[in-house]
């Protein structure tokens, strides 16, 4: 007479099942801060390769126009792209479309459209949206872009936010690998700026604003990207801008620019 054993299915404790979501949980937890890690590098090599895509473009720009640096001529007060009244007034970054740089609209009222925060000009570590996403109709939002231009060598032609920057050839980067030509930027509502304050500096900083998208110090601690007149991007920590003179000056944008350069009216 054969005999057949039964089989019983294999049963945890509640002791084993709490000690292995306890070793779960702290592997979790060992990981975390190598994951966050990551994500930081990722969006900042993603930063950086906007960067150099808005360098090269400059660079491009300026080859194909006489040596000009690219600058912005605006009427606007809000966050237009361009307006059907004044359709050939431009952003700096939309004259660099054809050199590279991706740039999202979304049609409104009124405008040929308004900046959504994506392409080129959409800082990944920027927590601030543009006017033109969805769900955005008043309060703090970016109205140009994530980046801010040098002042110092960008012309800026925009009545409504009282900025008249005067145009510059590219001799005016005596040089090139220390004048910058954008930067990440903290300043919602313009498109070229020459104080240090209007800088930020929120790759690997600590965004210390009441709410993004507002002009208080972003990133302290951190670096600022930047797209530089020789074609390369890097960063600038902001040791080192106050070992310049701090927040009022002198501005960093000064750094390898001809300052007898003048410049022209638009």
């Amino acid at each position: 007479m054969k005999y057949h054993s039964e089989k019983r299915p294999v049963q945890f404790t509640l002791i084993e099942l709490l000690v292995v979501i306890a070793i779960i949980a702290i592997l979790a937890a060992m990981l975390m801060p190598a994951l966050q890690q990551a994500r930081k590098r990722a969006r900042s090599i993603s930063c950086l390769s906007n960067m150099n895509t808005i360098s090269k473009a400059q660079a491009m720009y300026s080859d194909a126009n006489g040596d000009w640096i690219v600058a912005t001529k605006t009427t606007a007060t809000t966050a237009k792209f361009t307006d059907a009244t004044h359709p050939a007034e431009r952003a700096w970054f939309v004259k660099l479309i054809p050199y590279g740089v991706i740039v999202e609209v979304e049609s409104k009222t009124g405008y040929v459209g308004f900046l959504k925060t994506k392409g080129t000009v959409a800082c990944p570590n920027e927590t601030g949206k543009f006017y033109g996403d969805s769900g955005i109709t008043s309060g703090k939002y970016y109205t140009f872009c994530h980046y801010l231009t040098n002042g110092y060598l960008v012309g800026a032609n925009c009545p409504g936010i009282s900025i008249n920057f005067k145009m510059h050839k590219i001799k005016a980067a005596k040089q090139p690998s220390k004048a910058y030509f954008a930067g990440d930027s903290k300043q919602r509502a313009y498109p070229a700026y020459r104080t240090n304050v209007s800088l930020g500096f929120r790759d690997n900083g600590v965004d210390d604003r009441v709410d993004a998208g507002s002009d208080y110090p972003v990133g302290n601690g951190g670096d600022c990207n930047m797209a530089f007149m020789d074609g390369h991007a890097g960063h600038l920590k902001l040791a080192e801008v106050r070992s310049m003179g701090g927040a009022s000056g002198p501005h960093v944008g000064q750094r390898g620019v001809d300052t007898n350069d003048v410049g022209v009216d638009f």
